[in-house]
Parts: structure tokens; sequence; C-alpha cells
């Protein structure tokens, strides 16, 4: 959620100050290649709002993005060189949410390259 200026110039008392996004990095057997710390405390608002259990990395809403974009990019030569999911997920808290945007980035069958960005960003 964006903070709001009011006169004083400064966020109102019940707006949170816009930070920027979380970054999570996995290749294509979902291990982490990166993962920033907003992406962790963003990762923990999901984990918090979902009754199943996480796996060790990623909650489930995270996973589910990166099993869709995996499945599309496992079409073969039919598959994009990128495509895209983006959902919004409610969180423990009424008032917050959390946007997903994944990106699956298709490597080379030689390589294994291919690569799951996901950005989070609270809403």
């Amino acid at each position: 959620m964006c903070g709001v200026r009011n006169g004083g110039g400064q966020a109102g008392a019940t707006e949170r100050p816009r930070q920027g996004p979380g970054i999570i990095v996995l290749s294509s057997s979902l291990s982490l290649l990166h993962k920033n710390h907003r992406a962790e405390e963003l990762a923990a608002v999901l984990a918090a709002k979902e009754a199943a259990p996480s796996s060790d990395i990623l909650p489930a809403s995270l996973r589910r993005v990166c099993d869709t974009l995996l499945k599309s990019l496992s079409r073969g030569h039919a598959a994009p060189a990128w495509i895209q999911v983006s959902k919004t997920c409610g969180a423990a808290e009424p008032v917050r949410s959390v946007l997903i945007r994944g990106f699956g980035l298709r490597g080379t069958p030689q390589t294994q390259s291919t690569r799951i960005v996901i950005v989070l960003e609270e809403r």
C-alpha cells in the first residue's frame, strides 16, 4: 500500500510507507538461487494466511504459480520463450494483500537454464 502524504509531508498514521518488491529466483527444479529480504517478509505474510503447510522454500500460493509456469514452459517447441502469471492473494490481515507476478524464462534443453522469477508486491 502506498503511503499517502498529508500536509506535514509524513505518511498518515495508519498508512505504511511503500517498500520495494520482493524478488525470488528459482531454477527449473525449484532450487532457490536468490531471495531478497523483502521476499522473505512477504512470503511469511502469505504463509500465515495459508492453512496448508508450505514447502521449505515456498508457501503453497507461490508453489502453484511456479507449477503453472513450469507446465507452460514444458510444452516443448510450442512453448513461448517466456511466460507471465499474476495472482493477488489475501493476507492474514484483512487490509493486506500480496500481488504475485511470476515470470518463466525458458532455457535451452542442453543447459537446463530455465529460470522462474517471482516478484512480490504488497497491495
